[in-house]
């Protein structure tokens, strides 16, 4: 037998994202839609990973590590490059 998508199946987890029916909102990790348009990357990446908006000291860490994995550039990246021809 085949496998059978189902409707209930491509609606997202009622646990993560429940539907405010009076309020005819969306709900997502406890937040409106509303409330998450004013937060930044950090917030909403820590949100995502790990279901809780992040304290003060848990965004400026998630900053800090995110600027040190974006900033390093990997060694044979840098080679490359160094090695490239200059153009006068």
């Amino acid at each position: 037998m085949g496998t059978h998508s189902t409707i209930s199946n491509l609606n997202p987890d009622p646990l993560i994202a429940p539907r405010d029916h009076e309020q005819n909102t969306l709900i997502f990790r406890g937040y409106t839609l509303e409330q998450l348009w004013q937060a930044d990357f950090e917030d909403m990446f820590h949100l995502l990973v790990w279901g809780i908006y992040p304290s003060e000291l848990q965004r400026t860490e998630l900053s800090r590590l995110l600027a040190q994995y974006m900033l390093a550039i990997p060694v044979t990246v840098h080679n490359a490059i160094t090695r490239l021809p200059s153009v006068l």
